[in-house]
């Protein structure tokens, strides 16, 4: 008579990688992602849900950076589960960040654009999973630290 033994064992390993060059933060990412048939703008999506960053402010980079471009595969570049990707945010949208978590009202009023009378709403998840939103309005009056939320 046999006796079979079997165990299971569960390894939580990421997708792949998020380097955030601004916090110098290093993020996993879960979600499943197939390499050989997901784009550049699906991995874009992807990274916007899970840093919370609107996709229009930032670049995907490979570890060699070369730019990951919206409409290319991504096993083209190279990428297989748990490697890493640089996140690079766009000129001026790193110190209205950088702004926003330090939680100054005046500096994030620096970047509230005047006299249009709209309001604005930028939102950045830290690497905690606490989420940092700064919320500025403006009032035909200026920026005010009572109109700025963190």
């Amino acid at each position: 008579m046999f006796q079979v033994r079997v165990f299971f064992r569960k390894e939580d390993n990421p997708s792949f990688l998020i380097f955030w060059r601004l916090g110098c933060v290093m993020t996993p990412v879960f979600r499943p992602v197939t390499f050989h048939l997901a784009r550049g703008r699906d991995l874009r999506a992807l990274v916007s849900r899970e840093i919370g960053l609107p996709v229009g402010i930032f670049r995907l980079t490979t570890d060699s950076g070369v730019e990951i471009f919206d409409c290319n595969v991504l096993e083209d570049y190279g990428l297989q589960i748990g490697s890493t990707v640089n996140l690079d945010t766009w000129d001026g949208w790193n110190e209205l960040i950088r702004a926003a978590i330090s939680g100054v009202a005046e500096q994030v009023c620096r970047f509230v654009p005047q006299g249009n009378g709209n309001s604005l709403l930028y939102s950045v998840r830290c690497v905690a999973g606490e989420q940092v939103t700064a919320c500025a309005k403006y009032s035909g009056a200026g920026c005010s630290r009572s109109t700025v939320y963190l």
